[in-house]
């Protein structure tokens, strides 16, 4: 696909005022890695499909393949590496949960602008601005720092090499892939290579008074409330005898993204171990689980605009599922390369970033949204938003990913 074409797709599609491919240090990085990724992805691939790399900057802060008269080009987004940077800032340094809500409805904001909703984009930049001025940032740790930026970085490759592997995998595969992983994946439920049962059970008690806290300060609370505690574990526990080998076959699109994901787990394992011994297996599994978990918070935030509460938690289950998939699928494969028993290492992840993000994305903020959103349809004044304040409105959305200059880096 033609610079120009890539260029016309975004201004149709994305909030930017950059059309033109990024140029930079970071660009830089994102055009070496795709071309060793291309290399490594060849030797294993003998009817690879070539793919361009196309850097931009946009609010939407996300990365996608494009498709079009036989040509593939990866729309690569600086804001998205930044993104998944302040995210992990969250949980490395545990931020305060008014701040990351913040950051939540700047996302939701940012969703509805793309959606051409002028007046939900002003609410959601209300909410994000009357929250942002209630807590202050935490105090820079350059050792936590450190750990930070490792994790970004293994997360951004991660990111890409998906995208990448996708060049790998054509139409023709999608039933080779249903057959073959699918039967891969049933063999490995059966075998009970599942996390044992008393595990599954603490993470899910712990992780369901963690949503119950963080909804307790929500509503001004000193205790959460014992209703709801139960449904939260059975949440946690997935208690309802979900089949996930069965759902994946009734939504077969999610397994070129799973085989994706594998891809690009060995291919990030490769690159690192090259370049640094000392990065091993656990630090980046533990890296990519965290990326699954970003970008799952990413994924509902903005399924939540325009949305009914059933596709959401359709946008939720299917994202779940996929780290559910990775999650069994790389224990198979490299628990015995870990210091420690991988389960036991993505629940400590898992339950984690559940405290120090998920409980505000998949509970608080939505809550905060729903009513907000009722009460913003009950008052037709608020639906008048005049053009200039529609520019206004566009200005500061694009103001959000607008990057630095000369160049930006994410870490």
């Amino acid at each position: 696909m033609s610079v120009d074409c890539v260029a016309a797709h975004l201004t149709a599609t994305r909030i930017t005022e950059l059309t033109g491919p990024r140029d930079g240090e970071l660009a830089g990085h994102y055009r070496a890695w795709h071309a060793d990724l291309t290399r490594r992805l060849g030797e294993r691939f003998t009817r690879l499909k070539p793919v361009e790399l196309f850097v931009a900057c946009t609010a939407n802060a996300k990365s996608e393949l494009l498709v079009t008269d036989g040509t593939r080009t990866i729309v690569h987004d600086e804001y998205l590496g930044r993104t998944l940077n302040r995210m992990t800032r969250f949980v490395i340094h545990d931020w305060p949960p008014n701040l990351v809500q913040s950051w939540a409805f700047e996302r939701v904001a940012t969703a509805a602008w793309a959606r051409g909703d002028a007046a939900a984009t002003r609410l959601g930049l209300g909410f994000a601005a009357h929250l942002g001025q209630a807590a202050e940032k935490p105090a820079l740790n350059p050792a936590l720092d450190a750990v930070r930026q490792l994790l970004v970085t293994l997360q951004e490759f991660f990111v890409l090499a998906h995208e990448v592997a996708h060049s790998a995998l054509g139409e023709a595969s999608h039933e080779s892939l249903e057959r073959h992983l699918g039967d891969e994946l049933d063999a490995i439920f059966r075998q009970g290579v599942a996390v044992q049962e008393d595990l599954t059970e603490a993470v899910a008690e712990a992780m369901a008074n963690d949503v119950a806290q963080a909804v307790a300060r929500h509503l001004g609370m000193d205790a959460p409330p014992d209703e709801g505690l139960e449904q939260l574990k059975e949440f946690g526990r997935d208690g309802d005898g979900f089949d996930e080998g069965a759902w994946l076959r009734d939504h077969p699109y999610l397994y070129e993204e799973v085989a994706c994901d594998l891809i690009a787990t060995e291919l990030t394992l490769e690159y690192f171990h090259e370049e640094n011994s000392a990065i091993d297996v656990q630090t980046v599994l533990s890296a990519v689980l965290m990326a699954l978990h970003h970008l799952t918070s990413l994924e509902y935030l903005e399924s939540l605009v325009g949305a009914r509460g059933d596709k959401a938690w359709a946008t939720l289950r299917a994202t779940m599922v996929r780290k559910s998939v990775w999650q069994q699928m790389t224990r198979a494969m490299y628990d015995a390369q870990c210091p420690s028993r991988l389960a036991e290492v993505y629940a400590q992840i898992t339950q984690d970033h559940a405290k120090k993000v998920g409980d505000q994305v998949l509970f608080v903020v939505p809550v905060e949204w729903e009513q907000a959103q009722a009460l913003l349809a009950k008052d037709g004044r608020h639906q008048d938003v005049t053009r200039a304040k529609t520019k206004a409105l566009r200005g500061l959305i694009w103001s959000l990913a607008r990057p630095a200059e000369p160049s930006t880096t994410s870490g």
